[in-house]
């Protein structure tokens, strides 16, 4: 699922094609690493500021043959790369302006798949799966609400009384006027969420502050690290997922998987509220077929203030991306699942 600009990738596929070697590297390493050391000028960076990094012992030395640490690349050069090449299996590109997602997914991986023993992964996973069971228990048979973020979302969660509830995102800010018993939290965005932004920063507060009105949260797994490192207190979901799956939940070995189609509503609300719920009521969401940009790019204004967004313009993650492709394949997949799920219901 591809849907960045054509010249943008061809332009970077140097960098795609390290990223994939590296990610590879990392999710398949069993080296778990308490140290971690910063290319270039480790004094200007703040990095350390960024979470599980917190308490992640900082090298400065200069010579990697005696710290067997993680290499933290903040600003890509190649002329770096092939300076540590001999080091290529502990180097991660964490450079928020790579291209793309796929710098901030890095950052986000080191916290799961670096920082935590097989034991605390497996830990990780089973919380998860325990929790989506009892989730699931609250939703059978039961009558569900999934609202997205656009300019009904204030006025139809006044219609709700106690039925379950799953938002996401910037709706986390009208969570306490919402009058659901069981109140389901999505978000996933690595730039919104979960880089090291001062936006995204913000966003995490925000959970922290609002936690005692959320019942659960479902977030990417390899987000459960920094809600852990917050001590978020809310029954933690942590889901995977895969582009060839048919299903939109899948279960393998107590590991969730849903089918990746890189959007909050798609990718994590929806496959969780139509696999338990005998009903989905689906609302805030735009269904445009043309005009995407103008269609599927609006909030209610009073979770989110016009153009408080743009901010994202100015990196890679929306510079590189073609914004008619990305929606149309948004459109195609949310489509599946409305066809093949008669109980859900357009607001």
């Amino acid at each position: 699922m591809w849907y960045y600009k054509s010249f943008k990738t061809l332009t970077n596929i140097h960098k795609i094609f390290i990223f994939v070697i590296l990610l590879q590297i990392q999710k398949k390493s069993q080296v778990v690493y308490d140290k971690y050391s910063i290319i270039n000028n480790p004094a200007e960076s703040n990095l350390k500021n960024y979470y599980f990094l917190n308490y992640t012992k900082l090298c400065l030395s200069k010579n990697k043959s005696y710290c067997n640490c993680l290499i933290l690349m903040e600003k890509f050069k190649m002329s770096d790369i092939l300076k540590n090449l001999i080091y290529l299996k502990r180097i991660r590109i964490v450079d928020i302006n790579f291209f793309g997602h796929l710098g901030m997914n890095m950052l986000l991986n080191i916290g799961y798949y670096d920082l935590l023993n097989i034991q605390e992964k497996k830990d990780i996973k089973k919380l998860s799966y325990s929790n989506l069971e009892t989730l699931g228990s609250k939703l059978k048979n039961k009558l569900v609400y999934v609202l997205g973020n656009n300019e009904q979302h204030i006025k139809i969660s006044k219609k709700i009384n106690s039925e379950p509830l799953f938002i996401c995102n910037d709706a986390i800010k009208n969570i306490k006027n919402l009058s659901s018993n069981t109140i389901i939290v999505s978000f996933s965005d690595p730039l919104f969420h979960f880089s090291n932004s001062e936006d995204s920063k913000d966003f995490i507060k925000l959970v922290k502050k609002f936690q005692d009105y959320i019942d659960y949260i479902i977030v990417p797994i390899t987000a459960i690290p920094i809600l852990q490192y917050i001590n978020i207190k809310v029954n933690l979901i942590g889901l995977n997922s895969r582009n060839k799956i048919k299903k939109n939940l899948y279960f393998e070995n107590e590991e969730i998987f849903t089918k990746k189609t890189h959007n909050v509503l798609t990718q994590y609300m929806l496959p969780v509220a139509i696999n338990y719920s005998s009903q989905v009521q689906l609302g805030a969401v735009t269904l445009s077929k043309n005009n995407y940009n103008n269609g599927l790019w609006k909030y209610d204004k009073k979770l989110v203030p016009q153009n408080s967004k743009s901010f994202a313009f100015n990196y890679s993650f929306f510079k590189d991306r073609n914004f008619n492709k990305y929606y149309r394949l948004h459109q195609k997949q949310l489509n599946r699942i409305l066809v093949s799920n008669k109980n859900i219901n357009i607001l």
